[in-house]
């Protein structure tokens, strides 16, 4: 008996090793043997129940160097597809992507601007149910992008300033109410699996992402995967002391980060010169949007100041990051994003001189989506959890 569960248990191992080696690349089974360390017909037996489970399929023919015969090359079969829950503090979307990265469907869920724990859940889970009634692939599971403070296990929020949370459980909750596995990371984690499989950072073995939005928020990530080396804490960012001393954070000290690169930065002067915009969806984006144009298109001064000010504390807040942590390479999300390229390349700039080096920032093609699309990612990934992969067909 005992044999028989560690052959099983072994199996199923070897092909979730598939299914995660197969996820960015397509290899042919001579190369997947190769790279695992399998024999070549462990790796026939192990493809032959994944392309007959709908998981893995053929992709096209590769030609190995100094070999005549073309060989076949296997992918992650295009019917997989993955829901993301992208929090923020002004939105949240739906994501249904595809293993492609095909966005099948989006929507921005009616919720509350402060929801209670009860609303959040409720709605994501119907909403998560009505993609899942009409949905033609094969669901693998929830990733979730949540602001604020998690649990030490991944399976709730231990804190979050703006909501007012405090230990609240999600994970047990949404994965009772749907049936299907759910992930959750930090949105800064999210944003950063999913810019470091941009092409701009083929060659980032280290990518080091910093999300601002109400806070500020760290993820590092290591040949394209998170670090898991790094305590879930790690990410806390906002906290650390690099900030205006006489400015008080809602974590109850003086001088944190976020106190000068938070949204509330930017909002307060902004407000004080009569910007204004609707609430709802992305409201953050599109006030700072404003203050970028006050001060590229119009030389507001006020507008400059505030730009110029944020540019600075961001820039150095990042020289701290870099010097300690040492990443290949830098990206950015959130509000800031929305302020134009003079605040991008300003920060740039600032960080190169802080660094007395080249600059680190890279700005990729996907923008503030990255956070929606890791979390699509997250949920897709969640084919390769023993309960999910066992119970996919």
């Amino acid at each position: 008996m005992t044999s028989t569960l560690s052959g099983a248990r072994m199996r199923s191992h070897n092909g979730r090793l598939v299914l995660a080696t197969l996820r960015d690349q397509a290899l042919s089974r001579r190369q997947l043997a190769g790279q695992l360390g399998l024999t070549p017909s462990a790796i026939t037996r192990i493809v032959a129940d994944l392309m007959e489970r709908g998981l893995v399929e053929e992709t096209g023919k590769v030609t190995a160097p100094g070999a005549g015969r073309p060989h076949t090359t296997l992918g992650l079969s295009d019917r997989l597809a993955g829901i993301g829950i992208d929090a923020r503090v002004d939105r949240t979307v739906l994501l249904y992507t595809e293993m492609g990265g095909t966005v099948l469907h989006r929507e921005e869920l009616p919720l509350s601007t402060r929801p209670s724990p009860e609303e959040f859940t409720a709605t994501v889970a119907a909403a998560i149910r009505s993609v899942a009634a009409d949905a033609t692939h094969t669901l693998t599971g929830v990733g979730m992008a949540f602001p604020g403070q998690l649990t030490s296990d991944r399976q709730g929020v231990a804190r979050s300033h703006y909501l007012g949370w405090e230990h609240v459980s999600l994970v047990p909750e949404l994965e009772e109410r749907l049936g299907l596995p759910v992930g959750l990371r930090h949105v800064a984690e999210c944003a950063a699996i999913a810019n470091a499989r941009q092409p701009e950072l083929e060659d980032c073995s280290r990518l080091l992402h910093v999300q601002v939005g109400a806070g500020l928020g760290l993820a590092m990530t290591r040949n394209r995967d998170l670090d898991e080396t790094l305590p879930v804490g790690w990410g806390g960012g906002g906290h650390v002391l690099v900030g205006d001393p006489t400015r008080p954070c809602v974590c109850g000290r003086r001088g944190c980060v976020d106190t000068v690169v938070g949204f509330e930065a930017i909002a307060a002067p902004g407000r004080a010169a009569g910007i204004t915009v609707a609430p709802g969806p992305d409201a953050m984006q599109r006030f700072a949007a404003e203050v970028g144009r006050a001060a590229d298109d119009e030389g507001q001064p006020w507008a400059l100041a505030v730009v110029d000010e944020l540019t600075e504390h961001l820039a150095r807040a990042m020289a701290v990051f870099v010097s300690l942590e040492v990443p290949d390479r830098i990206t950015l999300g959130g509000y800031p994003l929305a302020l134009g390229a003079r605040f991008l390349d300003g920060v740039s700039t600032r960080l190169a001189e802080n660094l007395a080096s080249p600059s680190p920032l890279v700005t990729t093609s996907i923008g503030d989506r990255a956070s929606s699309l890791g979390a699509a990612m997250v949920g897709l990934n969640q084919i390769m959890t023993p309960t999910r992969f066992e119970e996919a067909v």
